[in-house]
C-alpha cells in the first residue's frame, strides 16, 4: 500500500500497525528511508516495556509483590521500570 506524504506528494510505503502492550501502535514517518530502521528501534523499545511492565508471570512488574514481600516491604527495581512508574504517577495526577 502507498500513501501520498509531504509537499511533494511523495509515493511511500504505508507501514501495517500492530499491537503492543495491549494498545494499538501506528508508526509513522516523513522519510521513507528511516521506516525500517526507525520500526527496528521502537519494536525494541516496545519489547523492553512489555518485559518490565506488563502483568503477565515472568515480568519484572508481575514479580515485584513477592519480590517486595520476600525482602521486607522494599524492592528495588530498573530503571526503566521506575521510570514507567514515575510516567504513571505523573500522568494520574493530570
Amino acid at each position: 500500500m502507498t500513501q501520498a506524504v509531504g509537499a511533494d506528494r511523495q509515493e511511500v510505503a504505508a507501514p501495517t500497525g500492530w499491537t503492543a502492550l495491549g494498545a494499538p501502535v501506528q508508526f509513522v514517518i516523513t522519510d521513507a528511508a528511516a521506516l525500517e530502521s526507525g520500526r527496528a528501534i521502537l519494536a525494541a523499545e516496545l519489547t523492553a516495556m512489555d518485559a518490565v511492565c506488563s502483568d503477565r508471570p515472568g515480568s519484572e512488574l508481575a514479580g515485584l509483590g513477592e519480590l517486595a514481600a520476600a525482602s521486607g516491604g522494599g524492592a528495588r527495581v530498573s530503571s526503566l521500570l521506575a521510570d514507567a512508574i514515575a510516567a504513571a504517577l505523573r500522568t494520574a495526577q493530570l
